[in-house]
């Protein structure tokens, strides 16, 4: 059925007859597990980051926390009704979009949930001399290699390490020189630096600050 077929939904799920208005009936939330669902209504129930915002069908919702529960009325029984809905993350240059649409018969709960979509991976490549040392955030890791490549998944989405430091330490004349980048690293970058050699021979007091990389 076309969006404008049926009536814009609210925040919470209503334990009453609303009546042909669609307005919400101010009855509290099952405190169990059984979710009550109306006979002429549908129910969402979504789950974000506490602090994702969620529109459906291109309303914005008021709802705060990491499951919304979103009830549609005055809907014809026995019919199927098709719900777009929106999850933005980040208020920042670069937030986080992901929408998904569903199929639900009046009557009927659907679950949605935008966990797999929040897993960004985040990845940082550096390119160095062959035998230096590469430390990130103050920690030394042992990869090799002229090329390096570190992935996590841990930086949640809509969030961002500040001040992110990116350290090359090369052996030199029988010292150690020592080349520092900080950068701003945001869930889902793939940022890619490259440490010249004359770049790492320099002073060891060199700290090159540079603009959050996007």
């Amino acid at each position: 059925m076309p969006v404008d077929a049926y009536r814009v939904i609210t925040d919470e799920p209503v334990g009453d007859v609303a009546g042909d208005s669609g307005e919400e009936v101010q009855t509290p939330a099952p405190t169990d597990s059984t979710e009550f669902v109306p006979k002429d209504g549908v129910l969402l129930l979504v789950s974000v980051p506490n602090d994702a915002k969620v529109l459906v069908n291109g309303s914005e919702t008021t709802s705060t926390g990491s499951l919304r529960r979103f009830v549609s009325r005055g809907l014809q029984e026995g019919a199927t009704y098709d719900y777009t809905v929106t999850m933005v993350v980040g208020d920042g240059e670069k937030p986080v979009e992901e929408t998904q649409i569903v199929s639900v018969m009046a009557g009927e709960l659907s679950k949605v949930s935008f966990e797999e979509s929040l897993q960004l991976t985040t990845s940082l490549t550096v390119h160095v001399p062959e035998e230096s040392t590469v430390w990130l955030a103050g920690n030394m890791t042992d990869s090799t290699g002229a090329t390096r490549t570190f992935e996590t998944s841990a930086l949640p989405t809509g969030s961002a390490w500040e001040n992110y430091e990116i350290r090359v330490v090369t052996k030199h004349a029988g010292g150690e020189k020592t080349v520092s980048k900080v950068i701003n690293l945001a869930a889902g970058d793939d940022v890619e630096l490259s440490f010249e050699t004359t770049d790492v021979l320099a002073d060891a007091s060199l700290i090159e600050k540079t603009a959050s990389i996007q």
